[in-house]
């Protein structure tokens, strides 16, 4: 399971945690920390004993995006390749790095299928505010203000959340909100708790990657300008990931509601999967971008499909 925040996938109960579901079926479970960066954080839990978690950091990777160090979660040169054969994606920076390496038909020769929560490539439509303040900027003044390291919340701010919330529930919403959209199904008497563990960071290069997605409707690498480009990837435009060359099982659960997974680029991603996928559909209405790992009632709406996948796909 890459993901770009392990915790957020341990924060619930066990009896609404999907990990912990999919574990008491006899699955082995490894979680990749795709953000690597060593502020992140992982809820020392009962939900997650028995999970073992795989993270690389180096002091330089929080200085990349998800097309130079995050997609490489799921390629060869990390070997997990070998040892993920059922990847379950369940955020936006872990779907785009699963479908960035998936674009490399070799990375998915040990993969029985792709399973992408809240499934993310183009981002051109997508409501979250942040993404839409940061597309109006040009790249310079936004590394000029934040450095070229770790985009994140300063450390006092983030020991000041959790008790904020408890105070001013209503201001942590609109914090979610403004990363991610709105989530009308999340358990709200959770929020302060939530809040221990997220936002976790990235890097501000991989927010000036995502803002130049939603600002060209491209799913492409990283822009460095013409002559930039030139030196990466020897020509003047970021080369496009194609993912008409995933050669493995698609499955999609999307929800009506995702501001980050927007209908309209989740129906562009569909266009650009080859023909036969993907193999499973399922668009909860009221689901929000949050809600297929936090919802509690996705325990009853979306995992039972998921855990009829692993099975059906396990040989």
């Amino acid at each position: 399971m890459p993901t770009a925040s392990a915790s957020t996938s341990l924060l619930n109960p066990s009896r609404s945690s999907l990990l912990m579901l999919v574990m008491t079926c006899g699955w082995a479970i490894t979680v990749a920390m795709a953000t690597a960066c060593p502020t992140c954080i992982m809820p020392l839990t009962p939900a997650s004993s028995g999970i073992s978690v795989l993270m690389r950091w180096r002091s330089t990777i929080c200085r990349r995006s998800f097309n130079m160090c995050g997609a490489r979660l799921v390629l060869p040169k990390y070997r997990i390749s070998a040892t993920l054969r059922y990847p379950l994606s369940c955020d936006i920076q872990g779907t785009i790095q699963a479908f960035a390496g998936f674009a490399n038909k070799t990375t998915a020769n040990n993969v029985n299928i792709f399973i992408a929560l809240a499934p993310v490539a183009w981002v051109y439509h997508e409501r979250a505010v942040i993404l839409r303040i940061l597309a109006e900027l040009d790249t310079g003044p936004i590394l000029e203000l934040l450095g070229d390291r770790e985009f994140y919340l300063p450390n006092v701010l983030h020991k000041l959340l959790p008790d904020a919330c408890v105070i001013y529930p209503q201001a942590c919403n609109f914090l979610l909100e403004f990363i991610m959209g709105p989530s009308n199904n999340m358990n709200v008497s959770r929020i302060s708790y939530y809040a221990n563990y997220e936002p976790n960071p990235t890097s501000v290069i991989n927010m000036i990657h995502w803002s130049q997605l939603t600002d060209n409707n491209n799913f492409q690498k990283f822009d460095y300008g013409t002559q930039g480009n030139i030196q990466h990837y020897g020509q003047p435009t970021p080369p496009q990931y194609d993912l008409g060359n995933i050669t493995l099982p698609v499955a999609l659960f999307t929800g009506t509601n995702d501001y980050l997974a927007d209908p309209e680029d989740v129906a562009q991603l569909k266009e650009a999967l080859p023909e036969g996928n993907p193999v499973f559909e399922l668009n909860e209405a009221s689901y929000g971008h949050a809600d297929f790992i936090l919802a509690p009632d996705a325990a009853r709406l979306i995992y039972p499909s998921i855990l009829k996948l692993l099975q059906k796909y396990n040989n």
